[in-house]
């Protein structure tokens, strides 16, 4: 079912959102996301940013191949992010992209087409 997988990226986003904004708990920032919808005539475009603290140019380059991760073995399998990729960008032939903002934290932005 098509509405499964889009809740399935969804759901790994917001994950890794999560687990990254936990491993600041306690350091005097405040855990938040800020998800976003708007349109175009041909596409709908979804942001969801996270206050978590971020990632490197290294990892920013690599989150979406399959088995790449930072966690512990014990932790991920790095299969999450590029599940997700897959998703948008083979199933539904939309765009999916990572950027890491100047104050902290990460935006994932994912562009589907409306005839898609």
């Amino acid at each position: 079912c098509e509405a499964t997988k889009l809740r399935q990226v969804f759901v790994n986003i917001l994950k890794n959102g999560i687990e990254a904004m936990q491993e600041q708990a306690g350091k005097g920032s405040d855990s938040a996301f800020d998800i976003r919808f708007s349109h175009t005539p041909a596409h709908v475009i979804i942001t969801i940013a996270d206050s978590g603290p971020g990632m490197d140019e290294d990892t920013r380059k690599h989150i979406f191949e399959p088995f790449y991760t930072t966690k512990d073995p014990d932790k991920g399998t790095g299969l999450g992010l590029s599940m997700a990729y897959f998703i948008i960008v083979n199933h539904h032939k939309g765009e999916m992209g990572v950027d890491v903002n100047e104050t902290g934290g990460t935006t994932f932005t994912i562009k589907l087409p409306v005839d898609g």
